[in-house]
């Protein structure tokens, strides 16, 4: 199978390091990978970025982006993997991740997988982690929709996959979200950013009217 990953960061370029060598350390090498990481043009560690992708032969897209939504969005249009896979810089695996969701995919076309984050447990309402199909990607066009600024998208795209009915059950795989609400890591600017109080009213505004609107499928 031939896995994309989407790294979306900013302002973090030593917590990314951290989790490009997880990932990749974590990879089991029967499938392929790319790589991608998506950074904002105005990002003050720029450098870094360019610099890091140089140093572990990454993808690098930059844009003007007006936030993670977008940044995520940008670096799917890039993405050539059967298998979309949309990595924070909070985020671990498990040993041979690439097989073990090659496993719960096996021949499907049109998914999104559902996996444990060690935070919300099995019985998750949220993508915190998404991986879905290039397949389900094309059909609707994003992996966040883009009319959420951050908080709330993953909401939007688990009930886009139960829409469609493609919906893949793996929450017995942890993929670790070391969350700083949960005290697994430390607050900084980029959380902040993405977990504001404007953020929450325009993302419950934006989930509200998709909603409404049968999320445009």
């Amino acid at each position: 199978m031939n896995f994309s990953i989407i790294h979306p960061s900013r302002e973090r370029c030593g917590r990314a390091r951290e989790a490009i060598i997880h990932w990749l350390d974590n990879f089991s090498g029967t499938n392929s990978l790319e790589y991608i990481l998506s950074i904002d043009s105005d990002d003050q560690q720029r450098q870094c970025y360019i610099d890091l992708c140089m140093e572990f032969n990454l993808r690098l897209i930059i844009n003007n982006n007006r936030s993670l939504v977008d940044a995520a969005n940008n670096g799917c249009e890039l993405a050539t993997g059967d298998c979309f896979v949309l990595v924070s810089d909070d985020f671990g695996c498990p040993l041979n991740w690439d097989k073990l969701l090659a496993e719960k995919i096996g021949n499907a076309e049109m998914y999104g997988v559902l996996i444990n984050d060690g935070i919300t447990g099995v019985d998750t309402q949220i993508m915190s982690l998404p991986i879905i199909s290039k397949t389900l990607y094309q059909k609707i066009g994003y992996i966040y929709h883009p009319e959420f600024f951050s908080l709330w998208a993953d909401n939007a795209l688990l009930d886009v996959v139960n829409l469609l009915n493609c919906k893949i059950h793996a929450t017995d795989l942890i993929f670790e979200h070391y969350h700083y609400s949960v005290g697994k890591s430390k607050r900084d600017h980029t959380y902040d950013r993405e977990n504001s109080k404007q953020a929450h009213t325009l993302g419950q505004a934006a989930y509200r009217r998709l909603k409404e609107r049968n999320f445009d499928l």
